[in-house]
């Protein structure tokens, strides 16, 4: 997990370079291919591996909380790396959340999964022990 000043001085292109370097934190028997691979002109894929199948798997990262927004996105890549390449793909989102108003959009979608990244502040009660 990353601190709350890490977080501040986080950019997309750390976030890129720790995933590149260690695929294995979304999961194991990923295999890099490129990074920031074009596939249209205006849209770039931030990283693209294969797995152990050989199929193609898409990762969008996102430093923010994400909504319909990346998952357009995302399923637009899927669709354009599936028509030119002819092969399964499915894809990878790494954000620090997803907005709750889409939470259940993103349960829906079958060939996409949700990474979260940073740290979360968790705030409890502080109960003295009654012994003491």
């Amino acid at each position: 997990m990353l601190s709350t000043d890490e977080i501040q001085e986080f950019k997309e292109s750390d976030l890129e370079d720790i995933i590149m370097r260690k695929p294995n934190l979304l999961e194991e028997n990923l295999t890099f291919v490129r990074r920031q691979h074009e596939i249209l002109p205006s849209s770039r894929i931030d990283l693209l591996f294969t797995d152990e199948n050989g199929d193609y798997v898409v990762v969008e990262l996102k430093l923010g909380s994400v909504g319909r927004e990346a998952s357009n996105q995302i399923r637009r890549y899927i669709h354009e790396i599936r028509a030119s390449e002819r092969k399964r793909v499915r894809g990878i989102i790494v954000c620090k959340d997803v907005f709750p108003a889409f939470r259940d959009l993103y349960k829906k979608l079958t060939d996409v999964k949700v990474h979260y990244y940073g740290w979360k502040p968790d705030v409890q009660l502080f109960r003295l022990n009654e012994a003491d």
